[in-house]
């Protein structure tokens, strides 16, 4: 999470896209929105967005008294149901002489798009939107990219025993590498399955 002195700068760059700031403590809504945004991260930013509670617009703090309750209701805006694929975030009290803040920290996800009760939330800016078909392509390519397939996703159940050499050795390897190669190369079956990335 921040330090003060980075809460602070926060507070002040009014035009910040990772930031959002509210004085409501019972706006779920807005808060929701939000969180979906900051987890889209549209712009691919890979940083993670604020939402600060007890804050006005301009950055000032409003005198706030962060409660239990708050903290409880905030932490719950991640597995309540609504916002799916559920984000990654983390809530925390701070407390300035002004006032206390309640931060929401939201990582950006891998498993966009991120949907508040069915709607895609992004960040245009510093503004709060919903997007478009074409933003949600995008959001949809984001995660694709970042989704390994299944040929490439280890199986870390699986021993040597598991796997049929025979086949590997007839049919897989003439396939990718010269007969000559196959014939010189005196290696264990162990070193030729890792020397292709098959086996760690």
């Amino acid at each position: 999470m921040l330090t003060n002195d980075q809460i602070r700068i926060l507070l002040s760059d009014i035009e910040n896209e990772r930031v959002e700031r509210t004085i409501s403590t019972k706006d779920t809504d807005k808060f929701a929105w939000a969180v979906c945004a900051f987890a889209n991260d549209l712009s691919n930013k890979r940083q993670p967005g604020y939402l600060f509670i007890g804050a006005h617009e301009n950055g000032s703090l409003c005198g706030l008294k962060v409660t239990d309750e708050l903290l409880r209701n905030l932490a719950g805006l991640r597995s309540d149901g609504n916002i799916l694929p559920q984000p990654a975030l983390m809530v925390e009290k701070v407390s300035f002489p002004e006032g206390d803040i309640a931060v929401v920290e939201v990582q950006p996800s891998k498993n966009t798009p991120v949907k508040y009760k069915g709607i895609t939330c992004i960040r245009i800016g510093a503004r709060r939107g919903e997007a478009n078909e074409e933003e949600e392509r995008i959001l949809r390519e984001k995660s694709e990219v970042k989704t390994p397939t299944f040929d490439t996703t280890p199986c870390l159940q699986t021993s040597m025993e598991d796997l049929d050499l025979d086949l590997f050795r007839k049919d897989y390897l003439p396939k990718f590498i010269n007969r000559e190669v196959i014939k010189s190369d005196k290696r264990e079956i162990k070193q030729q399955l890792a020397s292709l990335k098959l086996l760690k």
